[in-house]
């Protein structure tokens, strides 16, 4: 999958993600989601923020801008 490609399917998604709830939904290894989301991170298009789960672990969660 291409950046653009994967840019417009996570405009699909109206809520805050992880990697791993992004890779399940798309069906694509977190690896590979992973590569994609560090580049649109890179130019502006994703915010990461780091929240804290009900676990009490820190992750981070992708929103699409």
């Amino acid at each position: 999958m291409d950046v653009e490609e994967f840019a417009l399917k996570l405009k699909e998604f109206n809520e805050p993600l992880t990697l791993k709830e992004i890779a399940e939904r798309l069906k694509l290894p977190e690896y590979e989601v992973g590569g994609l989301l560090f580049r649109l991170v890179k130019l502006g298009l994703v915010k990461s923020f780091i929240r804290e789960n009900e676990k009490g672990e820190l992750e981070a969660r992708y929103v699409v801008l």
